[in-house]
C-alpha cells in the first residue's frame, strides 16, 4: 500500500512538472513570437501558458503587451492588472498598464500608475516619458518638459521622448531648446518614415529663430520624406513669402490646398502671394474662403484688409483691420 500511495505521488508530481514545463514552452515561444511581431501567434501561446499555469504574473504581463500592440487596450489593462495582483512590486507592469490607460483616454489613471512605478522604481524611464504625454494632453507643457527631460536622461535613446520634449519646449517659445531635441532626435533617426514630423518642427523652430534659409531646408527634407505633408507645403510657402520667392510660393500653397481644401492658412497665404502678384481679385477671393472656413484667422482678416484697400475699397479694408486688430491683440494699426 505504501509503494502504492509512493508511486502516485511521485506520477502526481511528475505531471505537476510537465504542466510547468509546458506552461513554460508556452511563454518561451510567445516572447519568440512577440520579438517577430507575430503579436496574434503570441497571444494565443500567452493564453495557453497563463491556462496551464495561472499564477505566473510574467504570462499576463507579456500577454498585456500583445494586446496592447493588438490595440485591445482594455483587454491589456486587465492583463497587467493580474500581473501587478500577482506581483504588486513590479514597476514596469504599473508602466505598460499606464500606457494602455493613456490609449483608453484614462489620463488620471495613467498618472496614478505612472507615479506608482517611479516610486517603485525611480529609474523607471518609460514612467516619466509616460507622465510627459500625459502632461502634454493636459497642456502642462512645463510639467511636460520637467519629465521629459528626465526621461531623455535616463534613456538619450527614446526617440519619442525627444519628440515631446522638443514639442513641448516650442510651445514655450524656448525655440533654442526645442532645436537642440529635434536635432538629437533626427541624429538618431534622419531618414526614417516618421522622421518628417521632426523636420517639419525643427523647421518650426529655426524660423522662430529667424532662420528663414533653414527653415526652407527642413521643410523641403519633411516633404522629401512624406510628399503628402499639406501643412509643410503651406510653411515652406510661407518661407517663400518671406523670402520673395512668390511664384514657388504659389506652387506650394496651390499644392498644399489640392492635399487639403480645408486649410484656412494655405488660403490665407495664397491670397497674400496673389496680391504680392497684383491678382488682387483672386487674392480677395482666397481669403474670403480663408474666413469662412476659420473666422478667427487673424493674417486672413489682415491680407483682405490690404487686398480691399488695394480695390479702393477703404470702409471694407478699415472693417477687416480691426478685426484683425481684435483677433491679434494688436492695437498699434
Amino acid at each position: 500500500m505504501k509503494k502504492l500511495l509512493f508511486f502516485l505521488l511521485f506520477f502526481i508530481v511528475l505531471h505537476c512538472l510537465a504542466i510547468s514545463q509546458t506552461a513554460e514552452e508556452y511563454l518561451n515561444s510567445g516572447i519568440a513570437k512577440y520579438k517577430l511581431e507575430d503579436y496574434r501567434g503570441a497571444l494565443e501561446d500567452y493564453t495557453h501558458s497563463i491556462t496551464l499555469n495561472p499564477h505566473h504574473p510574467e504570462a499576463y504581463y507579456d500577454r498585456g503587451l500583445a494586446k496592447y500592440q493588438l490595440h485591445d487596450y482594455s483587454g491589456a489593462v486587465e492583463d497587467y492588472s493580474k500581473a501587478i495582483e500577482l506581483d504588486p512590486v513590479d514597476a514596469s507592469s504599473y508602466t505598460y498598464r499606464g500606457d494602455a490607460k493613456y490609449a483608453l483616454d484614462d489620463l488620471n489613471g495613467a498618472f496614478a500608475d505612472y507615479s506608482k512605478a517611479i516610486s517603485l522604481n525611480p529609474d523607471e524611464e518609460k514612467s516619466y516619458a509616460g507622465i510627459g504625454a500625459v502632461k502634454i494632453t493636459l497642456k502642462d507643457y512645463t510639467a511636460a518638459v520637467e519629465n521629459l527631460t528626465k526621461a531623455v536622461e535616463l534613456d538619450p535613446n527614446d526617440k519619442q521622448a525627444y519628440f515631446g520634449n522638443g514639442y513641448a519646449k516650442w510651445i514655450l517659445h524656448d525655440d533654442k531648446g526645442a532645436l537642440a531635441d529635434f536635432n538629437e532626435l533626427i541624429a538618431l533617426d534622419p531618414n526614417s518614415s516618421s522622421s518628417a514630423i521632426v523636420y517639419f518642427y525643427r523647421a518650426q523652430s529655426k524660423f522662430d529663430l529667424n532662420d528663414n534659409d533653414g527653415a526652407l531646408e527642413d521643410y523641403t527634407k519633411a516633404i522629401d520624406i512624406n510628399p503628402n505633408y499639406a501643412k509643410a507645403y503651406v510653411c515652406r510657402g510661407m518661407v517663400q513669402i518671406i523670402l520673395n520667392n512668390n511664384i514657388l510660393a504659389l506652387n506650394d500653397l496651390n499644392h498644399a490646398i489640392e492635399l487639403d481644401t480645408t486649410d484656412d492658412n494655405a488660403y490665407a497665404g495664397r491670397g497674400l502671394v496673389k496680391y504680392n502678384l497684383h491678382d488682387y481679385d483672386k487674392a480677395l477671393d482666397d481669403c474670403n474662403k480663408a474666413i469662412e472656413i476659420n473666422p478667427d484667422n487673424a493674417k486672413a482678416y489682415f491680407t483682405r484688409a490690404i487686398v480691399k484697400q488695394a480695390l479702393g475699397d477703404n470702409v471694407g479694408s478699415n472693417s477687416d483691420k480691426q478685426k484683425w486688430q481684435s483677433l491679434s491683440g494688436n492695437d498699434n494699426q
